[in-house]
């Protein structure tokens, strides 16, 4: 009896297990609710939180090739600006002629200011001949925006031989157009280097202790001071 009973089990558990083969279903249990797999989509990648995709621009050194490129696109204060800081890279006699460029510049717009403060770096009495004819030229700029003539006739060198061709057609220029205002020669010589690039200061009344107080040309003599 127990023997029947026993292979009467094993007979119904055969053919249970054989069902279930044959129905294609699962003997794993599924979670309920599972959501779908995630799927990406091929040749783009995970986006990603990048804040660093350029590094941070460190203050740019002013070169010369910078002013140049912005005298190029009519910057010209911008370009004067330039070539004033891009100047302190260079030694002497370089610094000062690269200084004169920017002064040109200003005062070629009529900025006095701006000329006066890039002048007051160059030591006039010691620059180089040639150098010394282009400070000329840029104080005889001034002296025609201010409407002084005589000053930006004086302030110019007599001869320019010798002179570079862009340089002498400069001077020979603002020399033309201070003659059509009514500028006259006051000497048989240009106004000395000293004279031109001694500064303006405001009269100071004399010490009690000095005797003979000290004379200083004031600017509107400067073109009379041979």
């Amino acid at each position: 009896m127990k023997k029947n009973t026993f292979k009467q089990l094993f007979l119904g558990n055969l053919l249970l297990t054989s069902a279930l083969l044959l129905g294609g279903c699962s003997v794993a249990p599924e979670a309920e609710n599972t959501p779908p797999p995630v799927t990406r989509a091929q040749g783009k990648a995970p986006p990603q939180n990048n804040t660093t995709s350029k590094p941070a621009v460190k203050d740019v050194k002013p070169t010369l090739q910078q002013a140049n490129q912005l005298m190029k696109k009519g910057r010209r204060a911008q370009a004067a600006d330039v070539y004033y800081r891009a100047a302190f890279s260079y030694p002497s006699p370089q610094r000062e002629r690269i200084i004169l460029q920017a002064a040109e510049i200003t005062a070629s717009v009529g900025d006095k200011r701006k000329t006066t403060d890039y002048l007051k770096q160059v030591k006039a009495q010691s620059l180089r001949p040639d150098t010394q004819v282009r400070y000329r030229y840029v104080k005889s700029l001034v002296a025609l925006h201010e409407k002084n003539p005589n000053q930006a006739l004086n302030i110019l060198p007599r001869r320019t031989d010798g002179l570079s061709k862009g340089l002498r057609d400069k001077v020979e220029l603002v020399r033309q157009r201070a003659i059509k205002m009514g500028g006259k020669y006051t000497g048989s010589s240009p106004t000395p280097i000293a004279a031109i690039a001694a500064p303006s200061r405001p009269a100071v009344a004399p010490r009690r202790t000095q005797t003979r107080p000290e004379k200083r040309p004031q600017p509107n003599q400067l073109a009379h001071y041979n």
